[in-house]
């Protein structure tokens, strides 16, 4: 899966609990914590292959052809000057904090987890191999603990926010990493989740490298219960403090749907 449908997929995903996190009077500080831990976790775990899209700088280099009026082909260029300045904006941000997180975060990981298991550097290419220790339960926990002790020194020096709430984006970080792993899930190269302890694989038929309307259905699917959720929240929900469990029930359980119908779609198996 492409790092644009990874990044807009789980910030949809964060979305979903929007309405909850209102009913529960969460400040615009924590939410902003709770959706940049969401962004970074999203980055993280394809920061580990000097070749992936990451550090592409992305480009619209498509031709407008001609138009019938110089007014109409100076509208479309004008919009294609307005799309490549947000893609150059985009990229810059991505490639910045995909040698960040590669050097800070994924460089460090890759030392650690060498010294609690040296056999899985041996068997395993990990340092410069997509998906490697970065796309497993234990490099996402170890790269998350470090985002931690990096945002907490950040935080002594910037002032951002109080020092319990950093607990927050290394949930989230957390989190949105664990999401893009089951995202690659459904690939047919698939992940080793609890490798180095296991070689376990889980995988499904999907592949990046064509058009598949089963991604298209699930960012759509997202799309639907980001409104759905919204709809209850504000139409139905008002005044029913009760029922106010649904509110916690109800994200979760949406995400679950999706993600089952998407796995069962794409043939989703666990093989060692």
């Amino acid at each position: 899966m492409r790092i644009d449908t990874h990044i807009f997929q789980i910030i949809l995903i964060g979305l979903i609990f929007v309405p909850l996190f209102s009913f529960l009077n969460l400040s615009s500080n924590i939410i902003f914590l709770i959706f940049f831990g969401l962004f970074c976790g999203a980055i993280y775990p394809d920061t580990d292959c000097k070749e992936s899209r990451i550090f592409k700088m992305k480009q619209d280099n498509q031709k407008i052809g001609w138009q019938k009026t110089y007014k109409e082909y100076r509208a479309k260029k004008n919009a294609q000057n307005i799309h490549n300045l947000f893609l150059f904006i985009y990229s810059s941000i991505l490639i910045i904090l995909g040698y960040f997180f590669r050097f800070i975060l994924y460089y460090p990981s890759y030392i650690i987890i060498y010294l609690i298991n040296k056999r899985y550097v041996k068997a395993y290419s990990v340092q410069d191999e997509h998906r490697g220790i970065s796309h497993t339960l234990l490099g996402i926990f170890v790269a998350s603990i470090l985002f931690f002790i990096l945002f907490f020194f950040a935080n002594l020096y910037f002032k951002i926010t109080l020092t319990q709430l950093l607990i927050i984006p290394f949930l989230s970080f957390f989190v949105a990493a664990n999401i893009h792993l089951t995202q690659d899930s459904i690939s047919k190269y698939g992940i080793k989740w609890f490798y180095p302890f296991r070689n376990t694989i889980i995988s499904g038929n999907y592949s990046a490298f064509k058009d598949d309307f089963r991604i298209t259905y699930l960012s759509l699917s997202l799309i639907f219960v980001v409104l759905l959720n919204y709809f209850l929240s504000n139409y139905i929900m008002v005044g029913l403090q009760s029922l106010s469990f649904i509110l916690i029930l109800l994200p979760f359980l949406f995400i679950f749907l999706i993600f089952y119908v998407l796995f069962k779609s794409c043939d989703v198996k666990i093989s060692s």
